[in-house]
């Protein structure tokens, strides 16, 4: 009998620890959280955010839809690093989000930690066939 409750609790204590990233799987909202430009205004950012629109602290999954801010094609190609940054702290995480391109200017990154309330900075670096910055503020309510 003892046994089989520890089984019990391995299992769940197993289950409890384990995460999900929500955008892999999940959907992302209509309309975007919070929109920016890169430092040379040449491309336009919407960010949408999963599981929670707006986000609550912890890990969470971000939709980064990018489009020329002339034209509003959507830019497909870039590499995208992502800094999660608390400014009025004076850091980030130690988490790195990934970052999967999905097609028509969406790049989705996972794994971002904005673990407790306040105003955050997403700090985004493009790469491959652009070599640009942005900062988009965002929100943990």
């Amino acid at each position: 009998m003892m046994r089989s409750l520890l089984a019990v609790v391995a299992i769940f204590m197993v289950g409890a620890c384990s995460s999900t990233s929500a955008g892999s799987t999940g959907n992302f909202p209509a309309d975007a959280y919070a929109t920016g430009a890169t430092d040379s205004g040449k491309y336009k950012i919407e960010i949408r955010t999963s599981p929670t629109q707006p986000p609550s602290p912890g890990t969470l999954s971000i939709d980064l839809a990018v489009f020329d801010a002339t034209t509003h094609a959507p830019i497909e190609g870039l590499g995208i690093d992502v800094v999660p940054w608390m400014p009025a702290m004076g850091h980030g995480t130690s988490v790195t989000p990934t970052v999967t391109e999905k097609g028509s200017g969406h790049y989705v990154a996972d794994d971002v930690s904005l673990f407790m309330q306040g105003d955050w900075q997403l700090r985004l670096t493009f790469t491959k066939a652009a070599d640009d910055h942005a900062t988009i503020p965002i929100d943990v309510p």
